[in-house]
């Protein structure tokens, strides 16, 4: 009995043996037979991108206006600019205005026909360290409802106290044009006295004079130094005061290259 099952014992580990035998020769097969693992692609690197710097442009330009009956005025609030920096250009009832400032393109601020018409002639422009200022000398005197436009013009009224809504060149219910020509009133109806009536009394000859009038009296004033005023240009225009003049009595001329001036009392 023991022999029988030795060899039973026996038998089973050969049977064992040969399995496990084919079992790998299987798995070597398989392992040959194998296609290789396909090469995973490496993800390629993402382009640099490259920052484009951030340029701050400056705000657009904006203009304002303010009127009186006699003128229109525009500002444009842009600092530092050169004359050849501003382009202007006005007809009877257009207006167009052109700035390019430092590293900028031309803006064109204002390009539009005006309310009503204008004197181009008497219009000026005026470049200031902080702003540009257009004044339109108006052809009629008269309130505009605004800036630009074809509407027909509305004649400014002349109420005793102005109406809340009415069109005013500042946000104000004063009307300043009124109390302006009041002060103006006022000054010219105080009476001066002593040496400023008498410059007073120069001005308004000077003011209303002729063109001839004017040059004498400020021909015969300077070249005197002061001691002859003459209305006449037909007898200013052919005399020298320089050689002429005497100093006061008991003062003494100077010429500007040092040379004494003979006194009244000198012969």
């Amino acid at each position: 009995a023991e022999a029988e099952a030795e060899a039973e014992f026996e038998v089973e580990a050969e049977v064992e043996a040969q399995v496990e035998a084919q079992v790998e020769t299987e798995v070597d097969d398989d392992v040959e037979n194998a296609a290789p693992l396909a090469a995973q692609p490496t993800a390629a690197a993402a382009p640099a991108v490259l920052q484009k710097p951030v340029v701050s442009l400056p705000p657009p330009l904006t203009y304002s206006f303010y009127q009186s009956t006699q003128w229109m005025t525009i500002e444009i609030s842009a600092r530092g600019l050169r004359e050849e920096q501003v382009q202007v250009e006005m007809e009877q009832r257009k207006l167009k205005v052109v700035i390019q400032r430092d590293g900028q393109e031309p803006e064109t601020v204002v390009d539009a026909p005006l309310f009503a018409d204008i004197n181009v002639e008497k219009s000026k422009t005026r470049i200031k360290p902080t702003k540009v200022e257009v004044k339109l000398r108006k052809v009629s005197e008269e309130q505009w409802t605004t800036l630009v436009g074809k509407s027909a013009p509305v004649a400014a009224a002349e109420p005793a106290e102005p109406a809340q809504d009415a069109v005013r060149p500042y946000a104000s219910t004063r009307d300043w044009e009124r109390i302006g020509a009041k002060i103006e009133k006022e000054l010219d109806a105080e009476k001066p006295e002593g040496e400023e009536a008498l410059h007073k009394l120069f001005r308004d000859i000077y003011k209303n004079a002729s063109e001839d009038t004017r040059r004498a009296m400020v021909k015969s004033y300077q070249t005197s130094g002061g001691t002859v005023l003459s209305c006449n240009w037909d007898e200013v225009k052919q005399k020298d005061y320089e050689k002429e003049r005497v100093a006061p009595k008991g003062m003494q001329w100077k010429t500007w290259e040092g040379d004494s001036v003979p006194n009244a009392a000198e012969d």
